[in-house]
């Protein structure tokens, strides 16, 4: 399948049909490149425990997993390659860098013998599938022009943080209105109960008063 952003639409278009491509066929891709990535984040966590990895190398396959993970979120959401901007870089850099913190305490516990192979394996999906944030900033810079969003629940079993921002409905894009405390949340930044488990994603629109 071939696939192209319509600048005018914000969409993807099937070359080869002419059709547009679904939003939830999108963000199915988004689920199938987790599974994918996440597979590859066990097969890591089952070699530190057979002793094929040390710490160090462990560590090094999973920063290498988290960056790829995030670039290819990020570029998903954001139209392709051809669409993205120094800024858009600097994002995918800036998400990135913050996880490999986390990633540098999760591994000293790791090298201090404190997680079984299942813990390991358990957060380090957490960390694979944190790149879902990645798509949705993205996302919603490819939608720049639009006033409105809107928090969606995707099939799941849901936290009360993610159906309270859900209830909402269609909100005023700024200021921000999907937070949790004061943090502001995005679905797998972390800011809502259920964490990078998140199964939610954001839609965006220009408000009638604006087409008007």
């Amino acid at each position: 399948m071939r696939w192209q952003w319509g600048l005018n639409t914000n969409r993807y278009r099937d070359l080869d049909t002419g059709r547009f491509i679904s939003a939830e066929t999108v963000r199915g891709l988004v689920d199938e490149r987790q599974r994918i990535t996440g597979s590859g984040s066990d097969g890591l966590a089952e070699l530190l425990r057979g002793g094929q990895l040390n710490t160090r190398d462990w560590e090094t396959g999973m920063r290498e997993a988290i960056k790829d993970e995030y670039i290819q979120q990020y570029l998903l959401g954001r139209g392709g390659l051809s669409q993205m901007t120094q800024a858009d870089w600097g994002s995918i850099g800036g998400m990135v860098a913050d996880q490999y913190r986390y990633l540098g305490g999760f591994a000293r516990e790791v090298a201090a013998g404190n997680l079984t192979e299942a813990q390991v394996a358990a957060r380090s999906r957490m960390y694979i599938n944190s790149g879902r944030e990645a798509f949705e900033r993205a996302s919603g810079r490819a939608n720049a022009e639009a006033d409105e969003a809107i928090w969606l629940l995707r099939p799941a079993d849901h936290c009360s943080d993610c159906i309270t921002l859900a209830g909402l409905g269609w909100q005023p894009r700024e200021p921000w209105p999907f937070t949790v405390g004061k943090s502001e949340a995005i679905p797998c930044n972390g800011a809502t109960q259920c964490l990078t488990n998140c199964q939610c994603t954001i839609d965006y629109r220009v408000s009638e008063e604006a087409e008007d």
